[in-house]
């Protein structure tokens, strides 16, 4: 947190969370709800973090997320792994919570590896200060959580059993409801006074949360407790504050080079994410010349129309999800009905051809029959 955000929000506490998940858990529209504001569209490459600041219920929030997470043979990549990495010095001194988001109803064997990848990346002890947010309330469709998660897959109740028990749901399409968000920072803040404070990996940093303590108190009580230890010459000397003072000069100093860094390494892999998109369309474009030199004709329209259907997918998502239970079902429905008509346009074709066959098997009969005729008249006439 920079000195002017300090500055500009006096008296308000600060909670720093990192947002992780996989693919379309729904981490920008989460961040979105908790800072009760959109974020800018096009501007962040999905392979680096995002930071993301705001004020919300007297706190002020530093958000993380974390790079859509890539998979290769069951793991995540190592490049994600390393921009993920990343978050802990975007969240410096370190994060108060983790949070792993799974969509409602969308459990999978990737979301049950989440927990894992977590702490190879961050270490073991993330999950201690890790919170599972289900996105995607709207899907419980009256349902209570405790209800859902009865009957939802065992593996999911195995992720929150790993993060203690910790869990909150998350409607992101009512971003109005604010209490879902109060409701959510509280959770946050009574772990990390259980733990002692924030996370950094390996070691807990005790920085404790407290309503209405400032950290310039918090900072004033740390100088205090120093300056009445052994050595340091009455408690509250000059040059004890020039050293304070240095010491933070430096952190900050520190900090900002850390912060360049880290942007020279997010420019370069969007160099490498363009880099890789238009070798995907290079790749795309032979695919379409393929397609129209015939080859692959008769796969062209299914693959087109699943194509579609997975862009109409992911924008419903990004608009807040899926779709309704209605929507769904009157989807279904016309799938149903195309395909009903599918069966009785075969049905009637194989009937016009049984009923050709047999007219053309009473013709020929018919011609024998005249043809058996006209012999045996002939044979009459020549005896």
């Amino acid at each position: 947190m920079s000195v002017e955000w300090d500055r500009a929000h006096p008296g308000s506490v600060e909670l720093r969370l990192v947002l992780v998940g996989t693919f379309d858990c729904g981490k920008t529209l989460t961040a979105d709800t908790l800072l009760g504001q959109k974020s800018s569209e096009g501007q962040d490459s999905p392979r680096s973090c995002v930071l993301r600041r705001g004020l919300s219920h007297a706190r002020r929030l530093t958000l993380v997320e974390a790079p859509r997470w890539y998979w290769s043979g069951g793991r995540l990549e190592s490049s994600v792994k390393e921009e993920t990495r990343h978050a802990l010095s975007l969240a410096a001194p370190g994060p108060h919570a983790f949070l792993l988001l799974i969509p409602v109803s969308q459990f999978t064997d990737m979301e049950q590896r989440a927990p894992q990848e977590l702490q190879e990346v961050f270490g073991r002890e993330v999950l201690q200060h890790t919170l599972v947010v289900l996105t995607c309330g709207d899907y419980l469709v009256g349902r209570t959580a405790e209800e859902y998660l009865a009957r939802e897959d065992q593996g999911l109740r195995e992720v929150i059993a790993l993060c203690e028990g910790r869990y909150h749901v998350m409607n992101n399409r009512q971003p109005e409801d604010r209490e879902q968000v109060k409701q959510l920072l509280e959770k946050v803040e009574r772990m990390v006074a259980q733990k002692g404070g924030c996370y950094v990996q390996g070691v807990p940093l005790p920085e404790v949360v407290t309503p209405g303590l400032t950290e310039e108190v918090v900072m004033e009580t740390q100088r205090g407790v120093n300056a009445e230890r052994p050595g340091s010459a009455g408690g509250a000397g000059a040059d004890h504050t020039d050293s304070a003072q240095a010491t933070e000069i430096d952190g900050a100093e520190a900090l900002r080079r850390e912060k360049e860094r880290g942007e020279r390494e997010r420019l370069e892999k969007e160099r490498e994410e363009k880099k890789r998109r238009e070798t995907e369309k290079e790749k795309l474009n032979e695919k379409l010349e393929e397609w129209k030199r015939g080859k692959l004709e008769k796969e062209k329209e299914g693959n087109v129309k699943r194509m579609i259907e997975e862009k109409e997918l992911v924008k419903r998502r990004n608009e807040g999800g899926m779709g309704s239970i209605k929507e769904r079902e009157e989807r279904e429905k016309e799938r149903e009905e195309e395909r009903e008509k599918k069966r009785l346009a075969d049905r009637e074709r194989k009937e016009r051809e049984r009923t050709e066959r047999e007219q053309q098997k009473r013709w020929k009969s018919e011609e024998d029959d005249y043809n058996e005729r006209e012999l045996r008249e002939k044979n009459w006439n020549k005896k």
